[in-house]
């Protein structure tokens, strides 16, 4: 395997952590607003992972749930419930809210794989209206006064007491999110979904199981609900049922079919508009009533490819006006001479962290120097000082890694084509006798 080859094939994994590490860096950024502007930004990013399992259901494997609200809404009754009655951090309990959520997801497949299309909907929207109107009543549920408040998240004896403090931590959950999304929509799992969705006949007659995929799906769906769930309990720090209406399901589900078949960045897309243009109040509450509706029907009706789709069409008119094709990873060839490449996402990815990490450093620097607050100097150590100093880690890590990659490419190539080179061929010297002496008899 060559040297090119070996970089195609490094590249993935690393451009697979462009997209959620410049997220990572806008969120440094962010860490320059205020409390208000930073928990609306951490609304925005639950609601991003809780829509990212409703998008591999739904746009992967061709499924449907209308009930999604209630499959977040019981893992984080079940992460506060435990919080409030043990005193211990919320933030400990990010496995059990993903657990709940995947045994609730695989209890939903044992119903849902006996029925098919719209039946399915009814089924799911069936169960979420038995969570909404049994569960969501009970008072070992919902807790004694209808709420839970949950202890302040603490970490390493460090509180987290406001939202600046508590953004790199959401965050971090967001990058596990979207880390684990990517590794399975690349697995073989994900080629499965995509399979038994397009064709269940063909996917049945080349081995797959069909019917496991189609439960495992919810399952999948129903852990990064959970995730959720856990996200919304460790950023507002109080759950009631008010939060988890059965319509905020509809909600997911505009997102997830407005985001299309394809990565999470159409899904990044359609929560930012939704949920982005009601918390940040970008535009009038009425015209945000009716956005997501108006683009639903848009979409179903006229173009079913979503964001996703309208991205693949912007990428490939654009490398049409260069005159060339578009540029991926599994493609991407090192520069030689002077011909022009595109640049690569490890780079972009590792730029933006290295000065989102110095901006997090210089921030901390200026707040510690202007407070006398222990507690928010700690926090500001945290946040700002150790989470610039990792930002910073991880982006020269991202360049340095590269730049080896791209540096050994370059030269295996050149030797490469060294070798590949004839070799000139040469005749040889036609040799030339020499007359024979002549002897004094002759």
């Amino acid at each position: 395997m060559r040297s090119t080859d070996r970089l195609a094939t490094a590249s993935v994994p690393i451009a697979a952590l462009a997209r959620p590490a410049a997220w990572i860096g806008a969120v440094a950024v962010c860490l320059l607003g205020s409390e208000t502007v930073s928990y609306r930004l951490g609304l925005v990013g639950v609601v991003f992972i809780g829509a990212i399992g409703l998008h591999i259901l739904v746009n992967w494997s061709g499924e449907l749930s209308l009930g999604h609200a209630a499959f977040i809404g019981l893992p984080a009754f079940a992460v506060a419930q435990l919080s409030v009655h043990s005193g211990a951090s919320p933030l400990l309990f990010l496995p059990v809210g993903v657990l709940v959520g995947a045994l609730l997801g695989v209890l939903v497949a044992g119903v849902a794989l006996r029925a098919r299309g719209l039946q399915v909907a009814l089924v799911t929207l069936a169960i979420g209206i038995a969570i909404t109107r049994y569960l969501w009543t009970k008072s070992w549920v919902i807790g004694p006064s209808g709420g839970l408040r949950v202890p302040v998240p603490s970490l390493l004896g460090i509180r987290f007491t406001t939202n600046r403090s508590m953004l790199p931590l959401l965050a971090v959950v967001v990058l596990v999110a979207a880390l684990a999304a990517r590794a399975i929509l690349d697995s073989k799992v994900g080629r499965a979904l995509s399979l038994v969705r397009s064709n269940p006949d063909a996917a049945a007659a080349m081995g797959i199981p069909v019917e496991f995929h189609r439960g495992l799906v919810y399952g999948i769906a129903g852990a990064f609900a959970g995730l959720a769930g856990y996200a919304y309990v460790i950023w507002v720090q109080q759950v009631s049922p008010q939060a988890f209406p059965l319509s905020l399901g509809f909600t997911y589900l505009v997102i997830a079919i407005l985001a299309g078949k394809g990565g999470l960045t159409g899904v990044a897309l359609s929560a930012v508009l939704l949920k982005g243009g009601e918390v940040f109040e970008i535009v009038p509450h009425w015209i945000a009533l009716y956005v997501g509706p108006a683009a639903l029907i848009f979409n179903v009706t006229r173009y079913q490819e979503g964001f996703n789709g309208a991205l693949r069409e912007m990428r490939q008119r654009f490398a049409q006006r260069r005159g060339s094709t578009p540029v991926t990873p599994e493609r991407e060839q090192p520069s030689t001479g002077g011909r022009r490449t595109a640049v690569r996402l490890p780079v972009i990815a590792g730029a933006v962290l290295v000065l989102a990490g110095f901006g997090a450093l210089l921030l901390a620097w200026y707040h510690l120097g202007n407070t006398d607050q222990v507690a928010v100097q700690n926090q500001d150590i945290v946040s700002g000082g150790l989470g610039g100093l990792a930002l910073i880690i991880v982006g020269s890590t991202l360049l340095v890694r590269d730049a080896l990659l791209h540096g050994r490419a370059l030269v295996d190539q050149r030797t490469d084509a060294t070798v590949d080179e004839p070799m000139p061929q040469t005749t040889p010297k036609a040799t030339t006798r020499r007359p024979a002496a002549k002897t004094k008899s002759q």
